[in-house]
């Protein structure tokens, strides 16, 4: 008597449904969850169009009539980034379900494993939104010892995007530029202390196990360099420019450094309040504030701002945006100020850089995707995941075609802190 048909992608979307998934990677990642979702992004090329100037022909009518003149506008030439999550289930295992009938055999391994990916998955995705489409994860301490198995980090924050078992690469640039270098290392373990923290790998030294290396190298998850697998993220849309941003995405955008690339403040010695106010008040000058603010904050500003403003503090609860339609219920804590510009919720965001803070017009954002932002893979064989070539085992793949985008810089606001 042959056996049932096994359908393991049945399985695992029971386990993480489109929802849960979503639920899963916006939890306690709040500038993932407030931007507006787009899941029908089909097109090779979305143009953005954003303003730069309006009609001219105004004043008295010979005024009008003189300087009438039709508006201006760029358009930056968006496109999807891909990004794929792969798991194998142990042949062994999956034969012993697929003759039997018994799915119970499977459901162990497939909800850690899964559940393993979705959560480093949500982990890269944290990282990369607060990023400039580089996908850099940390870099390398100057002090660092590199014929050594353990290098130190740069920054405390980073350790956090780094865990035991990842295998990563290295370049000499940030990803926006220039190419990784040969060869890889593997993550025996993450330690030190918060202002420096370590990485020590499995291999003899950091300098053999990637030749060229430098002790202010960038580290990038392995097959996670540049914007063909990254998606760009609110440092490249509103970088620190000084007044002349770079050129993005077939845009010039010094000819209209704020509109086309955002307001730049350097608060530095400010305290977490004046800040907000200050930021509330650039954006309000700039004539574009509206729709939904939120001002983004590390963990330690949000605590921060919390006891300098004592009892006189308002918390309240900030929705994540709907998807596909769906309200999910994820919530962030957040105070509620108001600015200049209106009434804006502040949020700590634990993946947030510790020098950087953001009022930002959630409206002018969207995430968009080529169906769901990240969905188990299983058009090619809907039953059965694939037969590895080089293992006796299966493979469950997850992919994601995606890209942050912003359809008016202008009234958003980065604020430099340290």
């Amino acid at each position: 008597m042959p056996a049932a048909q096994l359908s393991t992608y049945k399985l695992i979307r029971n386990i993480w449904p489109d929802a849960a998934i979503a639920e899963q990677i916006l939890k306690g990642s709040p500038a993932l969850g407030i931007f507006k979702t787009d899941t029908k992004f089909g097109e090779k090329i979305r143009y953005v169009t954003v303003g730069t100037s309006p009609p001219q022909g105004l004043g008295d009518f010979g005024a009008a009539k003189r300087n009438k003149s039709a508006s201006t506008a760029v358009e930056f030439q968006v496109q999807l980034a891909s990004y794929y999550g792969n798991f194998s289930i142990a042949g062994d295992i999956w034969r012993r379900a697929k003759f039997t009938g018994n799915r119970a055999v499977l459901k162990d391994p497939m909800v850690r494993d899964s559940k393993g990916l979705m959560n480093q998955a949500k982990n890269d995705f944290s990282s990369f939104i607060h990023g400039n489409g580089g996908g850099s994860l940390g870099r390398i301490k100057s002090t660092s010892t590199l014929t050594s198995q353990t290098i130190t980090l740069d920054k405390g924050v980073d350790r956090r995007r780094i865990v035991k078992g990842m295998t990563l690469q290295a370049a000499t640039t940030d990803g926006t530029s220039g190419s990784v270098l040969p060869g890889t290392v593997t993550v025996a373990s993450v330690g030190g202390t918060v202002s420096a923290p370590t990485i020590t790998i499995v291999e003899t030294s950091w300098s053999s196990a990637i030749p060229g290396i430098t002790t202010t190298s960038y580290l990038f998850r392995d097959g996670a360099f540049g914007p063909t697998s990254v998606f760009y993220g609110l440092d490249a849309w509103l970088p620190n420019h000084g007044g002349s941003p770079s050129a993005f995405l077939g845009v010039t955008r010094s000819d209209a450094p704020e509109q086309l690339a955002g307001i730049n403040l350097d608060l530095r010695g400010k305290s977490p309040y004046q800040r907000f106010l200050l930021a509330s008040q650039a954006s309000a000058d700039s004539g574009q504030a509206e729709g939904r603010q939120v001002y983004l904050v590390s963990t330690q500003a949000w605590v921060d701002l919390q006891i300098e403003l004592g009892n006189k503090v308002v918390l309240t609860k900030s929705p994540a945006a709907t998807v596909g339609g769906m309200n999910l219920g994820v919530e962030y804590d957040a105070i509620r100020l108001v600015g200049p510009a209106g009434s804006a919720d502040v949020i700590a965001d634990p993946w947030m850089p510790v020098d950087v803070e953001r009022y930002l017009c959630v409206d002018t954002f969207t995430k968009a995707s080529c169906g769901e932002f990240f969905h188990w893979d299983d058009d090619a064989t809907p039953n059965g995941p694939m037969l590895e070539d080089a293992a006796d085992a299966r493979e469950v793949r997850a992919v994601g075609d995606q890209q942050l985008y912003c359809d008016n810089p202008w009234p958003n606001v980065r604020v430099q802190t340290a």
